[in-house]
């Protein structure tokens, strides 16, 4: 402020609090104050004074933030996945102090030194990065925001979880008519377990493809019985093996059951009649 008429005070005003504030001080080029109330648009007005009584006045605004962006994570693979590498999406709700920032943390892991893992990054909202895969199971995901001021989630603003998953099915296999049968159509019992459904089995040894639907040589879908043929060139003892897939791709160890193929009647005997006497004995 300039006026011929020194020394001017003044007199601060509007959203503020503090020393300084509603009361006629010294004119002073840097006055600090304290906004007041919550967040918002603030407006401060001063009144400057002469020392003939001659005032004027100026004003201004400024828009008080102290708090943290807000926002929402999901992830793309959830609820299952194999693969360590996912994509994040995110969301920031318009936070007006830009541009925006975003960190990660929880179950993920640092790869090349951009991803976002201890350090900020430019916020985006789909974002690439690795689960922490030395062990499968619940992997936990966590965002944090910070604004242009520095206001950042003292925590995290979102979280979300995903199953990292790289085993194969576990099962068994029986053959109902075993250990032996004369018939070349057989029944499987099957079972089979794993988090990542629906799963899938396949058919190798000693069977015969009857029908596009066998499972022999083409993934089918699992059953927990199934109607198989085995291959009758010949006799002896026959191995069906089975292996199960989930939806991810994971595939089980091979399982196997075995039967003997059996159709082949006893040797006849020898037939020997010892005398001709109509009485004779037979020796067998």
């Amino acid at each position: 402020a300039n006026d011929a008429a020194t020394p001017i005070q003044m007199y601060i005003q509007g959203d503020v609090t503090g020393v300084g504030t509603y009361d006629w001080v010294s004119y002073n080029a840097n006055a600090t104050v304290n906004l007041s109330g919550t967040n918002g648009v603030k407006t401060v007005t001063v009144i400057f004074r002469d020392s003939l009584g001659n005032t004027s006045s100026a004003s201004g605004s400024t828009r008080l933030d102290t708090a943290p962006p807000t926002g929402t994570l999901s992830i793309n693979q959830a609820p299952r996945t194999n693969n360590p590498a996912i994509t994040l999406v995110l969301t920031e709700n318009g936070d007006l102090s830009t541009p925006i920032q975003m960190t990660f943390l929880g179950d993920v892991q640092d790869v090349n030194g951009t991803d976002g893992v201890g350090e900020w990054i430019a916020y985006g909202n789909s974002h690439a990065i690795t689960l922490n895969s030395v062990l499968d199971g619940l992997k936990t995901v966590q965002v944090r925001y910070r604004d242009s001021l520095g206001n950042a989630n003292a925590t995290f603003a979102a979280q979300a979880s995903i199953t990292l998953d790289r085993a194969g099915p576990t099962g068994t296999i029986t053959i109902d008519q075993a250990p032996r049968t004369a018939n070349l159509s057989i029944t499987l019992t099957l079972n089979a377990t794993d988090g990542s459904t629906p799963m899938q089995m396949i058919f190798t040894g000693d069977v015969t493809n009857g029908s596009p639907t066998d499972g022999i040589g083409e993934w089918i879908a699992y059953n927990g019985t199934h109607g198989l043929a085995l291959n009758g060139a010949s006799d002896g003892l026959k191995t069906v093996q089975v292996q199960y897939r989930d939806n991810l791709g994971n595939t089980s160890i091979l399982y196997n059951a075995s039967i003997a193929l059996d159709r082949t009647g006893p040797t006849p005997p020898t037939v020997i009649i010892l005398g001709s006497d109509p009485t004779a004995s037979i020796g067998i």
